[in-house]
């Protein structure tokens, strides 16, 4: 299976009054290993997933290239920076410092 999807949004905080615009272009290919058998599978998921402020650098970054189990539970390789999965999957609370302090 192949998949391209892209999209756009914001995060934002009203109170505050602040947004972080993001873009985010991901491909996935799924491999079957044995064919019709969807546990067998590997995926490979490269992309951008960019949080960018309208003024200043961007605060968070998933770019790059992961290699996994098809459920994501375990993740094979990744070559990056993915702050996404710092924050998720390594519990890395600071991977959001900057788009949090953007927001606030």
């Amino acid at each position: 299976m192949h998949l391209v999807a892209g999209l756009s949004g914001q995060w934002s905080n009203p109170l505050a009054g602040n947004a972080v615009p993001y873009t985010r272009t991901t491909n996935e290919r799924d491999t079957l290993a044995e064919p019709g058998d969807l546990s067998s599978a590997t995926s490979l998921f490269t992309g951008e997933n960019i949080y960018k402020p309208a003024q200043g650098a961007p605060v968070l970054l998933q770019v790059g290239r992961i290699v996994s189990n098809v459920d994501q539970s375990v993740i094979d390789a990744e070559s990056g920076p993915d702050a996404i999965t710092d924050y998720f999957f390594d519990g890395d609370t600071s991977a959001f410092a900057a788009v949090c302090a953007a927001l606030a």
